[in-house]
């Protein structure tokens, strides 16, 4: 993302620019970006921005762009989201440059020994019934659970190297 009111329009404009990333462990704000963009502009973001920071949060990432301290970052949309709810920032005071594939949260799974009724209770007390689960929502910057298998997690399995791969 970068700030609107400046001249970046595409991802050529952000070539040799100032370009934050949040934690070298952040999968949004660091491991896509090295990986998936990497991949989309064909070279590693070392080669492609002139200078790269991290910032320890996707929210000093945020100020950063919006302080101008850096030209670009890599963020998380929920929590430029959350901004602009919290009125920190317009809705418009950031432009999408690139994004990537969606990214889904960590899992909920079952443990081998839960039996086959509970396991479809919980299915759907998480999974048709939504609305008790606000809060918890909100506190996660989530919008909702879906059903998802291993295979949903394929892409980013490749993004860490293959970790937990099948």
């Amino acid at each position: 993302m970068v700030r609107a009111d400046r001249k970046y329009n595409t991802v050529a404009d952000v070539e040799n620019a100032r370009v934050a990333l949040t934690d070298p462990l952040s999968t949004s704000g660091s491991l896509v970006p090295n990986h998936s963009f990497s991949r989309f502009i064909k070279k590693p973001l070392s080669k492609f921005f002139g200078i790269q920071v991290y910032t320890g949060s996707h929210d000093r990432s945020i100020e950063a762009v919006l302080a101008g301290r850096v030209d670009a970052a890599f963020i998380a949309s929920v929590r430029a989201d959350d901004f602009v709810r919290q009125k920190k920032m317009a809705p418009d005071a950031l432009r999408v440059l690139w994004r990537s594939d969606a990214i889904h949260y960590d899992p909920f799974v079952f443990g081998p020994t839960v039996c086959p009724a509970h396991k479809a209770k919980i299915r759907q007390l998480m999974l048709e019934d939504q609305a008790p689960l606000t809060a918890f929502f909100r506190s996660q910057q989530a919008t909702g659970l879906v059903s998802a298998n291993h295979g949903d997690y394929a892409p980013m399995n490749k993004v860490m190297g293959g970790q937990n791969a099948r």
